[in-house]
């Protein structure tokens, strides 16, 4: 929805995401187009309705592309860049309406998350480690579904020098914890997130909900679900 980012535009940004993703491209048919909510609706984005088809002639190439082949992202300094899940958020206090609205059109399906070399920016140089890095490979895990490696990355992270920088970065950990029935960790970090910042509740539900549809039957389990559910106002039993 925004590019923090002092003269640059999408189209700034195009090319080094096809070096990227597209290293060894021969073609002048660009696979990766990156598009502006503001700066392109009404123009080149007529909509943000499924289907709509975005194309760009970007000097000697082209894009040819369709909003039902989107993967949305948000990023907002100094906090962590997040690829958008519709269903997780839908709930996050800090998306303005036309990125709200974008959402429903954003894929995870369409990202390879064991892609075998990584994406590299021709740009990029190597880090050290820090959050925002723990909080990506984290993300990344609980989009494979490997919540043991999503909590792993919680102990190593949550625990550390650093920290997130809105409570929103915490859901990942939570609904990992969760997931391998680490009850207590997902409580605690449930009850963080929410002093950090008490607008991310509806976000912090929809985690639970998605926690309590993959939890095995027990005592345990139910009480943990109840507990974070009437911390986040979630208005409704496990069962």
């Amino acid at each position: 929805d925004d590019i923090p980012l002092t003269y640059s535009t999408d189209n700034s940004l195009t090319a080094p995401v096809n070096w990227a993703y597209a290293p060894n491209l021969k073609s002048t048919h660009m696979p990766y187009l990156v598009v502006s909510i503001p700066m392109r609706l009404g123009g080149s984005l007529t909509s943000l309705k499924p289907g709509t088809p975005i194309t760009r002639i970007y000097r000697a190439t082209d894009f040819d592309g369709s909003t039902s082949q989107a993967i949305v992202i948000f990023y907002e300094p100094y906090d962590c860049l997040q690829v958008l899940d519709p269903e997780l958020h839908a709930g996050m206090p800090t998306l303005d309406p036309d990125l709200v609205a974008a959402l429903p059109l954003s894929r995870l399906d369409l990202i390879d998350t064991a892609a075998d070399p990584p994406a590299r920016s021709p740009f990029s140089r190597k880090t050290e480690a820090n959050w925002c890095t723990l909080f990506q490979q984290a993300d990344l895990a609980r989009q494979r579904g490997d919540w043991q490696r999503v909590a792993a990355l919680g102990d190593l992270g949550l625990n550390g020098p650093d920290e997130p920088n809105h409570g929103s970065e915490y859901i990942p950990f939570i609904e990992g914890y969760g997931q391998v029935g680490r009850w207590q960790e997902a409580l605690a970090w449930s009850q963080t997130a929410l002093e950090r910042n008490p607008e991310i509740s509806q976000m912090l539900c929809r985690a639970w909900s998605r926690i309590a549809a993959a939890a095995l039957a027990g005592e345990a389990a139910r009480q943990a679900i109840d507990k974070a559910q009437a911390l986040a106002g979630c208005g409704g039993p496990s069962g």
